[in-house]
């Protein structure tokens, strides 16, 4: 059974997919949004309803208090 912070991690932690290595362009990892700290997670990235711009939901999944370095769309 999943208790609240298990079903938490499951649900918000990426899934990893592993290819094979292939003749194409493209790097093998590629991210388009990263936080720096291990206790947060994105877990939502949408267009805001103006249009204008993006909307990032970021979660805290150990109860600290901090500062954080965003990358998204390869500005930081």
């Amino acid at each position: 059974m999943f208790n609240g912070k298990n079903k938490a991690d499951f649900l918000n932690k990426p899934k990893i997919v592993i290819e094979s290595n292939h003749n194409g362009e493209l790097p093998y990892e590629k991210s388009y949004c990263g936080v720096k700290d291990e206790n947060l997670t994105v877990s939502v990235i949408k267009f805001s309803e103006s249009g204008s711009g993006y909307v990032l939901r970021i979660v805290e999944t150990d109860g600290k208090k901090g500062f954080t370095e965003i990358e998204f769309m390869n500005k930081k």
